[in-house]
């Protein structure tokens, strides 16, 4: 088997393993910047709510967008909380 399909086949089952983990967790705030990212989940945990950022901006081009997610039992809080506080680039 070839480098690039057990890379391949190695990528595909890392997500599987990460999505199928997410049950249960709802994406709450996104942005183009993962340094906002970052600054809401470390708001949010400051808070106690528990926050994780998915950042899937390319590093090269810098394209996509970084999400942070909490579950979804402390949505409401979340949401409250970051629209009472909203970071520089968050309209």
């Amino acid at each position: 088997m070839s480098t690039f399909v057990t890379w391949l086949i190695s990528t595909a089952f890392i997500k599987l393993n990460l999505y199928s983990k997410m049950e249960g967790w709802v994406r709450i705030y996104k942005s183009t910047n993962a340094i906002d990212a970052e600054m809401v989940k470390a708001m949010l945990i400051d808070q106690g709510v528990e926050a994780v950022v998915i950042n899937k901006i390319d590093s090269s081009y810098l394209f996509g967008e970084a999400s942070v997610y909490c579950k979804n039992d402390d949505e409401t809080i979340a949401l409250q909380f970051i629209h009472a506080n909203p970071t520089e680039s968050h309209e």
